[in-house]
């Protein structure tokens, strides 16, 4: 069932020109065109956006074998240059690193909770 949702929302974002790679909130797909239409079928199936999100980029990694816009060594020396305030990034890289971005936190934010239970387990173990 999600598959075909995800097919649809990766059309919406490519007419809408929003980044493939960056989920969209049920706000933000709400005011592109065609957002609302996906929403309401995705309800009245009884999906939820969570479980698509998951099938969403399966599908759009398949699709686009995504690739980054820049190498890792174009993307150094933008960042040496911007240091500097001699360089400027696109809309679509700041897409790129707002996306990156977001993945770590989300890491981070495991790696915290995970640590709190090992601290929590060593505080049951010692008293």
């Amino acid at each position: 069932m999600y598959k075909e949702f995800a097919e649809e929302l990766y059309e919406i974002c490519i007419k809408n020109d929003a980044h493939p790679n960056k989920w969209l909130t049920a706000r933000e797909l709400a005011k592109l065109k065609g957002g609302p239409g996906l929403i309401a079928k995705l309800k009245k199936n009884k999906g939820l956006l969570s479980e698509l999100r998951p099938v969403y980029f399966d599908y759009v990694n398949s699709i686009t074998k995504y690739q980054s816009c820049n190498t890792p060594d174009q993307w150094a020396c933008k960042f040496d240059r911007w240091l500097f305030n001699e360089y400027e990034f696109t809309p679509k890289e700041v897409d790129e690193l707002q996306a990156d971005r977001i993945r770590q936190i989300r890491r981070e934010t495991s790696q915290k909770v995970t640590n709190w239970k090992n601290v929590w387990e060593r505080c049951k173990q010692n008293y």
